[in-house]
């Protein structure tokens, strides 16, 4: 992808797609219009594509951590906690995994803004009694319409997250139109959406599409949805032989261990997790952390094996 940057094309055309090797999902013309203008950008200063995906993978890993701390910093976490958190979710491994193979998937610093806005929106911090805090929504909505234009994966899943968020916030509120913000937002993040799909289909519609892309597959969803085991058990490869043969010895008992094998949140991701969903259950809990569990669970709905992602890809 960055070759093809360097070696000619532009946002609407690009001469190399298909070649030399017909067209391959490698060859395919990046759909983030973000990562489109950074690409476009850095090329015209450095030639060396190697030295331009080194570049962005670097850069990612410096802007998500400083992401993250401010995300949490929002939350009312001390400083330093906040930092050292931000460092811990930067250096999760299944950063490293996917960055380097998708390098859309490299604007994973979005995820913790949508997760952020779902956490103010279960804890109706959008609205003021009865009225829409409309700066606040109007801030969602701009980072909804840039992730957007940024990445189709994460702007799908954001907005089943930010909807999943409201549906508690209705329930818990008793009025419908509590919704409201999610459709605002969700209608942003379709807009920046749809712009891609626009310059991306300038891209693709002089030659045939892909069948591998053209094609829904549920059966992948099985194949690389995320595995709770995954979570909790020690990463793939871990420096620790202990550790790292527990691990083994469960990829190789179990099917479908694919990039979720990489999903590990380690001892104190493990740790903050089961004490959140714990919480939930809990009558004397603090408030926080109850909301927290809340937006865990809801995610962990959405993203397991034979989850809500199994429904919405035979449904929607």
């Amino acid at each position: 992808i960055i070759k093809n940057y360097i070696e000619g094309g532009h946002i609407s055309y690009f001469k190399n797609y298909g070649a030399p090797f017909f067209n391959t999902w490698e060859y395919m013309p990046e759909f983030s219009l973000i990562l489109n203008f950074f690409l476009q950008i850095i090329s015209k200063i450095i030639t060396k594509f190697g030295l331009i995906m080194n570049g962005m993978f670097f850069f990612s890993i410096g802007l998500v951590a400083c992401t993250s701390a401010y995300c949490f910093r929002k939350m009312k976490i001390d400083y330093r906690i906040a930092f050292i958190l931000g460092l811990l979710y930067t250096n999760l491994p299944y950063h490293y995994y996917r960055s380097t193979q998708h390098l859309n998937l490299s604007l994973y610093i979005f995820v913790p803004f949508v997760c952020y806005i779902a956490y103010r929106y279960i804890s109706n911090d959008l609205f003021i009694q009865d009225k829409i805090k409309k700066s606040t929504v109007i801030k969602a909505c701009c980072i909804f319409l840039v992730l957007g234009l940024s990445d189709l994966y994460y702007s799908f899943f954001s907005v089943i997250i930010i909807g999943m968020a409201g549906i508690v916030n209705c329930c818990n509120e008793r009025k419908i139109k509590r919704i409201l913000p999610f459709i605002f937002m969700a209608a942003s993040c379709i807009a920046g959406i749809c712009i891609c799909i626009c310059c991306w289909w300038m891209n693709i519609n002089h030659v045939s599409m892909i069948e591998s892309l053209d094609t829904r597959s549920i059966y992948d969803l099985e194949v690389y949805g995320l595995k709770i085991s995954s979570l909790i058990l020690p990463v793939k490869g871990h420096l620790i032989d202990l550790f790292s043969s527990i691990t083994e010895n469960y990829l190789n008992s179990t099917p479908f261990n694919e990039e979720g094998a990489f999903a590990s949140l380690g001892i104190i991701g493990t740790i903050g997790l089961a004490i959140s969903v714990i919480s939930v259950c809990l009558k004397k809990s603090i408030l926080e952390i109850k909301k927290i569990g809340i937006l865990n669970i809801l995610i962990l709905l959405l993203a397991v094996n034979g989850g809500i992602n199994i429904l919405i890809a035979l449904f929607v």
